[in-house]
């Protein structure tokens, strides 16, 4: 069974003998019987009144827990063949469940809140397109983190981009690579502690030590702490220069004058 991507079937058609036929992006004019279907398909999905209203059109990318599942739910409302989502790992699932799949019990092999989903539909040439259209979104990719301009990271950053549950390497892709790691001496969970300090400068004290010094004069700018369990944000707390933040695994923060 041969399935065929809307956004690139004139491409398809022309490989299997077919000439004359553009891409068949939705809505756009072709010379093919075949392509027009899709188009027409294509055409149909996109022009639906609440897609149109949401914007989850055919090839739009998402990502997040929130768009993920108001695009799912939009979808919802589409009679085709399947409609399913294709994690990062390769697994798959049913639409219709993403919302329990997105829950605290997803393993960060098959999802996180990074990840980059594109809208697809494919169909069985030569049959029904309504009765054999897949609605997929497929997993692309990792989204860039966010950043300040001139990437400047400060406490407000911190409390808007680290969230407690957020995997290992969603953190590695908002503040690098941790300048120590160790583990904590209260639970043995594993920490890693990042030093953004003025240019130059190198904090040479203990792993857990917090800098006091360094944080009074300016040479140590922050200093962030994050504690995982099982590869996931359990806790952090980060100190600046005239206070410390304490944010517990229930997110619920904490801060106070040093």
């Amino acid at each position: 069974m041969k399935k065929l991507g809307v956004m690139g079937l004139a491409m398809s058609l022309v490989a299997g003998g077919l000439t004359g036929c553009k891409d068949a992006t939705a809505g756009e004019v072709v010379t093919k019987k075949a392509a027009n279907e899709i188009v027409t398909v294509a055409k149909y999905l996109n022009n639906n009144e609440t897609l149109s209203d949401g914007g989850y059109k055919i090839g739009t990318e998402i990502s997040g827990k929130d768009e993920l599942l108001k695009a799912a739910t939009e979808y919802s409302s589409i009679v085709v063949n399947e409609k399913r989502i294709i994690f990062k790992n390769g697994s798959e699932a049913d639409l219709v469940n993403l919302g329990q799949l997105l829950g605290s019990n997803t393993s960060p092999e098959r999802w996180s809140g990074g990840d980059v989903f594109r809208i697809d539909a494919i169909y069985e040439q030569d049959s029904d397109p309504y009765k054999t259209m897949d609605i997929t979104f497929q997993y692309i990719g990792q989204k860039e983190a966010e950043k300040k301009e001139e990437d400047v990271i400060d406490a407000d950053y911190v409390l808007k981009h680290l969230e407690i549950g957020m995997p290992k390497d969603e953190v590695r892709s908002l503040f690098g690579d941790p300048n120590t790691e160790y583990p904590n001496m209260l639970n043995d969970l594993p920490v890693w502690d990042y030093h953004f300090t003025k240019e130059g400068f190198e904090f040479e004290g203990f792993a857990d030590e917090v800098d006091e010094q360094g944080l009074q004069n300016g040479n140590m700018i922050m200093q962030l702490a994050v504690t995982f369990q099982e590869d996931r944000v359990f806790q952090y707390q980060f100190h600046v220069k005239d206070t410390s933040t304490y944010v517990a695994n229930d997110g619920t923060s904490k801060t106070d004058m040093r």
